[in-house]
């Protein structure tokens, strides 16, 4: 129920449309105490949950055309150390800003 409601409650407020797994991030994010900074980062696309997604908000997301086959590919991930540093590393290594110089 909570998913579903940040998911609806995102898209009204920002016609930002959250999938399930980044709504339930922001969910934590939103009710976090203190002020230190919280970045959430979402990877998926909501039209890879048209389900949750269509019971949040009451439609089912399209997939962009160049994800037309998206639920027939091979997933990919890398896991990463619950380790700080481990977490650095792996976003400086592949951040498109930092191999551009755009960083710094």
């Amino acid at each position: 129920a909570e998913t579903a409601e940040t998911i609806r409650g995102y898209f009204g407020t920002s016609a930002y449309l959250l999938d399930p797994h980044t709504a339930v991030g922001v969910k934590v994010a939103d009710g976090r105490i203190g002020d230190s900074p919280m970045i959430t980062l979402g990877t998926a696309h909501p039209a890879k949950f048209p389900a949750a997604v269509e019971a949040a908000c009451g439609f089912t997301p399209p997939l962009p055309p160049s994800h037309g086959d998206l639920m027939r590919r091979v997933e990919k991930f890398d896991a990463v150390p619950n380790d700080l540093t481990a977490i650095e590393t792996y976003i400086a290594e592949r951040s498109r800003a930092v191999r551009t110089g755009a960083a710094a």
